[in-house]
């Protein structure tokens, strides 16, 4: 609880014994309550370009303060307010939401019952929109055939997707468009995730209105969202957010001395949107398919979302002396890849005689590192 004359929010943050390393400090939004809704307040505060970090204890839950500063949004009226903040757990390389309640009063104001100060803290919410499926345009086109529907669990309570229904706006009413198939299943208590709707056929321009039902212990809940589909003419041109992603986990200058990788063709453009790479080694490797790209935004490395990304999971080898070659396609991977400079990173795992058995023990996990250039905005709705 703070009063009118205060600007600064404190968060208490705890990482629990022997988790994940954690980091924090971006506050998604704030919202209002005002007749039984949330509302949320606009504009948000500004993001940390430099996430902060909370390292576990292997005994005992480590907790920290956090300090919001709130007078960017040029001063709050008395209110029951919530707090959104996103988390990011460095090994799991997932993303978690939490948020936290707090009032606020006029100096010497009567203070709110506490049970409305500390009880909610344990309630939450759903947030549902949807959004293209690519991560660097999120506009929805007349030109996609496939609809992210992106959920936020603002609780820690289980909920479990049973269907979803899609309409468009008619004049006053709302007419059903039937798809193909949506990606259901169980959301997490503070999760987040993307979960896709295959259509039949894109979408007209126009507004459309997307509802999902859910099943928790308390009983059934439906959630809406409604947005807009635009023609793919009238699309910003697609960039790259901060906020949308997570600094990379690889360090450049920690990258495997006798495991490589090169680009035969570093420089993406309209006329060229493969990448073909080049694998050596000086001992004996095992690896996969799989790989991850980083994009550069400033002087700091971002890993990019995949939009139809899958691997294969056969196990492949590289010895001394091998020179091994792959081609990678990521603008089908990305789905947009807008200008900028990129690196493609895989991992390889060293392997060494098993004196027991005779086969392969893996040792390590090492990764290289290699860079790439896309010269020009690169949209696989426009290549197709």
């Amino acid at each position: 609880m703070i009063t009118t004359e205060e600007h600064t929010l404190v968060l208490i943050i705890t990482n629990g014994p022997s988790s994940d390393p954690l980091e924090y400090g971006s506050t998604e939004f704030i919202q209002v309550h005002l007749d039984g809704a949330w509302y949320t307040i606009k504009p948000q505060l500004p993001q940390r370009e430099e996430p902060l970090r909370l390292d576990p204890h292997p005994n005992y839950a480590r907790s920290i303060g956090h300090i919001v500063d709130l007078s960017p949004l040029g001063g709050l009226p008395p209110g029951r307010y919530r707090i959104v903040e996103k988390f990011y757990y460095e090994r799991l390389k997932s993303v978690s939401f939490a948020s936290a309640y707090f009032w606020i009063i006029e100096p010497g104001g009567e203070r709110p019952p506490e049970s409305e100060i500390t009880g909610e803290a344990r309630l939450g919410d759903i947030v549902l929109s949807a959004e293209s499926l690519s991560g660097a345009r999120r506009q929805i086109t007349d030109a996609d055939n496939i609809i992210n529907m992106v959920i936020e669990n603002l609780s820690g309570k289980r909920y479990f997707m049973e269907n979803a229904t899609l309409e468009m706006k008619n004049g006053l009413s709302w007419e059903k468009v039937e798809f193909q198939h949506a990606n259901l299943g169980m959301i997490m208590g503070w999760h987040y995730s993307r979960n896709q709707l295959f259509l039949n056929e894109p979408l007209a321009t126009g507004q459309y209105r997307l509802r999902v039902s859910m099943r928790t212990d308390m009983g059934t809940v439906a959630h809406e969202c409604v947005f807009t589909v635009i023609a793919l003419k009238d699309a910003l041109e697609p960039k790259w957010e901060r906020s949308q992603l997570s600094p990379s986990t690889y360090d450049a200058e920690q990258q495997s001395t006798s495991a490589r990788m090169s680009t035969e063709n570093p420089r993406l453009n309209n006329n060229n949107t493969t990448l073909n790479i080049q694998l050596s080694a000086d001992c004996l490797y095992c690896y996969g398919s799989g790989y991850s790209v980083d994009v550069l935004l400033g002087e700091k490395w971002y890993t990019v979302p995949f939009t139809f990304g899958y691997f294969t999971s056969e196990a492949r080898y590289i010895d001394q002396y091998d020179i091994c070659s792959e081609t990678i396609h990521p603008v089908f991977a990305f789905g947009v890849l807008p200008a900028g400079q990129y690196r493609v990173v895989k991992v390889f795992n060293l392997c060494g005689p098993d004196t027991l058995g005779g086969g392969i023990t893996y040792l390590a996990k090492e990764f290289a590192i290699a860079e790439f250039t896309v010269e020009e905005t690169l949209d696989w709705l426009v290549l197709s």
